[in-house]
């Protein structure tokens, strides 16, 4: 009703009229802007609104507030097994484990580990070393084991576990 006559009219028809305008907001200063987030580490590569820090070697993630990322982890691979000449084969090195997923960091310097590959085995016959594990924020993804040392002639050895276990050699 008092919107198709008017708000004058309204109070024209009226001997006593209270209205109140005004806030239930106590505080009319206006909040701060949000702090822009920033983070630096690794090689910063931006792709529309997502920010991305890729690691391949030890190095800090620093960031100035509480943020919510995705991770991947992997951890270095293992060394292949050489093997005796004339025969035989050395085992492949097992891939690094992986781990992904997402989690919740708050403000502060992290440090990221990335795990090296292993060595590959030496002659005559011995067996790779397992690759080193990668650590973030707290996680670990396990380095690959090393693959096993041929010798066709005496066996050839097992494999290393691993992120993925390396390979039996022959």
């Amino acid at each position: 009703m008092i919107l198709d006559m008017g708000i004058r009219k309204y109070l024209e028809s009226k001997q006593l009229s209270t209205i109140w305008f005004g806030s239930t907001q106590t505080d009319r200063t206006p909040s701060p802007a949000p702090v822009p987030l920033v983070s630096s580490g690794g090689t910063k590569v931006t792709s529309g609104l997502n920010v991305y820090h890729i690691f391949t070697q030890d190095d800090n993630f620093t960031v100035n507030d509480s943020v919510d990322v995705e991770v991947l982890i992997i951890g270095g691979g293992g060394g292949g097994g050489s093997a005796t000449a004339p025969t035989g084969g050395g085992g492949g090195g097992g891939a690094g484990g992986i781990l992904n997923g997402t989690t919740t960091i708050t403000a502060g310097t992290y440090p990221i580990v990335v795990g090296a590959a292993g060595a590959g085995g030496g002659p005559g016959g011995a067996a790779g070393a397992n690759g080193v594990d990668s650590t973030a924020f707290g996680f670990t993804a396990t380095g690959g084991g090393g693959g096993g040392k041929g010798n066709s002639n005496a066996g050839g050895g097992p494999g290393n576990p691993g992120g993925s276990g390396g390979g039996a050699g022959e």
